[in-house]
């Protein structure tokens, strides 16, 4: 008798979890969007309360298509993208970028190195394989960036576009102290998480107290700069 009351127990406890467990699911993801919501929201009154009225690009697309229009306007210009993941943004630069442009990108290949806001180490694995693109221009660094990136790094007074999108605090402090002395005038910097709380400790505490800087513009998450 006590076996079968006890299964039946575990019967009914299993019938009431596959309702609960689901519904503390749903509960966290949806806690989880609204910290992100509010966490988008905060970030918008930071960039007006810090720099007044600025331009607003309502996608991150729009966003990169400024950057590729300022690209082909300058005469030579290299483009350093820092976490490069699936290639969107490479391929976008590559099938609308000038001739001239040069563009290194800087990415592991195998995910993130250690979990992020709510992925864990090894999401946005791409195995390993590198983004597929026919252009000479194009370079793909593989590899931890603190490892590629003095490795390869030259500084030159070409226009340079920086884009920001490692989502770990630590390797982009790493490339931002890195690159610090070798800005030049006119040079951009794009930070990709701009929204989230470890960026915007870099960005309060390293980024606008060292340079002189005009604010571009933002979109729902990131930040643009330009070097004065």
């Amino acid at each position: 008798m006590r076996y079968i009351k006890h299964g039946t127990t575990s019967d009914l406890l299993t019938f009431l979890l596959s309702f609960i467990v689901p519904l503390f699911l749903r509960a966290k993801r949806l806690t989880y969007s609204l910290t992100s919501f509010a966490e988008a929201v905060e970030y918008h009154l930071w960039s007006f309360e810090k720099f007044g009225k600025i331009r607003y690009f309502r996608t991150k697309k729009k966003l990169l298509q400024f950057l590729i229009e300022y690209g082909n306007e300058a005469e030579k210009i290299e483009i350093y993208e820092f976490g490069v993941a699936f290639g969107e943004t490479a391929h976008l630069l590559n099938s609308n970028l000038n001739k001239r442009a040069k563009y290194f990108g800087y990415d592991t290949f195998e995910g993130l190195p250690t979990s992020w806001r709510r992925l864990p180490a090894g999401a946005l694995t791409t195995n390993g394989r590198v983004p597929q693109i026919a252009n000479e221009n194009f370079v793909f660094y593989k590899g931890l960036v603190q490892e590629t990136f003095p490795a390869t790094f030259i500084a030159s007074n070409i226009p340079k576009i920086l884009i920001f999108d490692l989502d770990l605090y630590e390797p982009t402090l790493f490339v931002w102290k890195l690159v610090l002395n070798s800005l030049n005038s006119g040079d951009i910097l794009y930070f990709d998480e701009a929204f989230d709380k470890d960026e915007r400790v870099i960005l309060e505490n390293y980024v606008l107290n060292s340079i002189r800087y005009s604010v571009l513009g933002f979109s729902v998450l990131g930040l643009v700069l330009k070097v004065e």
